[in-house]
């Protein structure tokens, strides 16, 4: 199964247009951060020179443990002509590197675990910077390479939504471990998700707000340009309404060019609010932040799984003290600790809801692929109704949709020894 590749051949037949877009090993997402050996390991790839490239790459993730870009190039060129399953992620390293990360480390764990057997995983790494005409681009190009059998990601919403069709039409599945747009739900026989429909996140969420802390005149502060937002808001206000809250109707929309924090915050307070769901886009947290920073604890501040990010917990330190996230899986949840500990001894980092999705998709299409690769084998078995797969948190199961089977958890940010982290919080 799967392709030979001779880098010389393989690296003419990339379009130009994507040529620093996409890489097993040969490109450098991160030039001015990466280490001497991580250097020498793309030259080496580049040349050919698998069996070099490998040791290199080895060198390169002792250097920087967090990355996983390192450590997938070392699987790529350790079994690079070994005729391998050829699988494409992807992922925003140009937009929102982090998150990129946190997918990354996902599939790195996925494809650690899988090369131990008999059969091997390749995962080529497309940079698609959560631009939706850039994933429809790059999702054309990938569906003319028959090499490639599958697809994980997109990330953003938007991104999947524009690719998804695509791949659709072309018969490629497509598991995106990360995009919430109800628009996803039933979009194609070749699209699924490995988390769960928005609804089940905001139930939980709209309770939490109406009966835990009693605040029920709720606000929405939205991204406007988001899919995946923009379906978490309008089921958060159906749910919210059914728990016997009320929704203060507000123009609090991120995107907008006119935007300001500190009139937005008086207003929502003289609109009645005493809590606020906020929903940005996962590249455009700057503007929650500040008007976190304006709020000064007098509303409830409450917000979408897009939240759970480093930069929220580095930039937005106190002000975001005791905000409420719902998410799909978090690293204390009992069934989750065990691969969230060998995330953390890989990587030195707490795993992210994004990094168990991600292991998870990859590990339903590497078990899919132990019987055929053929692009059209892996959907039909996917869609089996009894498919079913122990998953890094939760088992894994698909609706008819293509959405996966899960409730989620709440988590709140809350003091740490040092700064701050997402806590796993029960409901009463």
């Amino acid at each position: 199964m799967g392709f030979s590749l001779n880098a010389p051949n393989w690296l003419d037949r990339q379009p130009d247009s994507l040529a620093n877009r996409r890489s097993l090993g040969q490109i450098s997402f991160s030039q001015a951060n990466a280490s001497e050996a991580e250097r020498q390991g793309i030259q080496a790839f580049a040349d050919g020179n698998y069996n070099a490239a490998s040791t290199y790459f080895t060198f390169a993730s002792k250097a920087s443990p967090s990355d996983p870009i390192p450590l997938i190039y070392g699987e790529n060129a350790r079994w690079i002509n070994q005729k391998p399953l050829h699988v494409a992620a992807m992922v925003p390293l140009g937009s929102n590197r982090e998150v990129a990360l946190e997918m990354l480390r996902g599939l790195a764990m996925a494809q650690q675990d899988h090369n131990r057997g008999p059969n091997k995983v390749v995962i080529e790494i497309f940079n698609d910077e959560n631009d939706p005409e850039l994933a429809k681009t790059i999702a054309q190009q990938i569906v003319k390479d028959a090499s490639i059998k599958a697809v994980i990601g997109p990330n953003a919403s938007n991104a999947a939504l524009h690719a998804g069709p695509i791949f659709n039409a072309a018969g490629v599945v497509m598991i995106t471990p990360t995009s919430f747009a109800n628009q996803l739900s039933g979009l194609g026989e070749y699209i699924f998700r490995t988390t769960p429909k928005i609804r089940h996140l905001t139930d939980t969420l709209a309770h939490y707000s109406v009966h835990q802390v009693r605040r029920k005149k709720v606000a929405v502060c939205y991204d406007s340009d988001a899919a995946d937002n923009l379906s978490f808001k309008d089921e958060f206000i159906a749910a919210l309404l059914e728990q016997g809250g009320t929704h203060i109707p507000t123009d609090c929309d991120f995107s907008s060019p006119a935007f300001d924090a500190k009139d937005m915050v008086a207003k929502l307070i003289s609109d009645g609010a005493d809590a606020v769901l906020l929903t940005p886009h996962i590249d455009r947290l700057d503007r929650l932040i500040d008007l976190s920073r304006e709020n000064k604890w007098r509303m409830v501040l409450m917000g979408s799984p897009s939240l759970q990010t480093r930069k929220i917990l580095e930039i937005g330190q106190g002000d975001l003290n005791g905000v409420v996230i719902p998410v799909p899986y978090h690293a204390e949840m009992p069934t989750a600790q065990a691969f969230a500990k060998e995330v953390k001894a890989q990587f030195e980092v707490v795993p992210t809801w994004r990094t168990f999705a991600s292991m998870d998709a990859l590990s339903a299409i590497l078990k899919v692929g132990q019987h055929s690769t053929r692009r059209p084998q892996f959907q039909q078995r996917l869609r089996s109704a009894n498919f079913k797969m122990s998953g890094s948190a939760e088992d894994v199961r698909f609706l008819p949709s293509g959405d996966r089977i899960g409730n989620g958890v709440l988590v709140q940010i809350r003091p740490a020894a040092k700064g701050y982290h997402f806590r796993l919080i029960s409901l009463k």
